[in-house]
């Protein structure tokens, strides 16, 4: 798969925080594939807020959304 430029910067700033010690959290957002992701982000040792708010301004916090059309 090739990633379009804007996606690199994403990513490529998404893991320089990461190296500079911050954590990622997910906050689940219903009906939006937050189960399934769970089981993988569980895995990688991510932490899981379920459906709560952003707590730490330290964390990198993320959800899943989707496409309401589809």
């Amino acid at each position: 798969m090739i990633l379009s430029q804007w996606k690199k910067n994403i990513i490529n700033n998404l893991l320089f925080q990461i190296k500079n010690g911050k954590k990622l959290v997910f906050i689940h957002i219903p009906k939006c594939a937050g189960t399934y992701a769970s089981q993988y982000l569980n895995d990688l040792k991510i932490t899981n807020r379920g459906h709560s708010k952003v707590i730490n301004k330290n964390e990198l916090t993320f959800a899943i959304i989707r496409n309401p059309v589809d």
